[in-house]
C-alpha cells in the first residue's frame, strides 16, 4: 500500500527558527512531532519503506538552514492529480481551480 509524505518543519529551540526536518514524514507522524507540512513536497511511497512514520528509513543528512516564509507556497492543483484519494478532506471544502 501507499502513503503520501510530505518535507515538514519543526521548531528547534537552540536556532530560534523553524527548520527543515532531514526526512519527510506522514501528516500523522508531522503532527505527533508538532511539525508543518510544506506545501507542494508530497510524495507517495511504499509503506514498508517508512521507519515509524518517517522516509527514508535514515536520513542523509541533519537539519536544514532556518527556514523563510517566503520559500512555502500553495500546491498547484496540476501537481496533486495522484494524491487526492490519500489526502484527508480539507475542512474548507473541495479546491475550485
Amino acid at each position: 500500500m501507499v502513503t503520501p509524505v510530505f518535507a515538514c518543519e519543526v521548531w528547534d529551540p537552540e536556532v530560534g527558527a523553524n527548520v527543515r526536518a532531514p526526512r519527510m514524514a506522514t501528516l500523522e507522524t508531522i503532527r505527533r512531532i508538532r511539525g508543518v507540512r510544506i506545501a507542494g513536497t508530497a510524495k507517495l511511497v511504499d509503506e514498508r519503506e517508512l521507519d515509524n512514520g518517517f522516509y527514508p528509513r535514515t536520513a542523509s543528512e541533519g537539519w536544514s538552514e532556518p527556514t523563510s516564509p517566503a520559500r512555502q507556497g500553495d500546491d498547484p492543483p496540476s501537481r496533486l492529480p495522484s494524491l487526492a484519494d490519500h489526502l484527508p478532506p480539507h475542512p474548507a471544502g473541495p479546491l475550485r481551480g
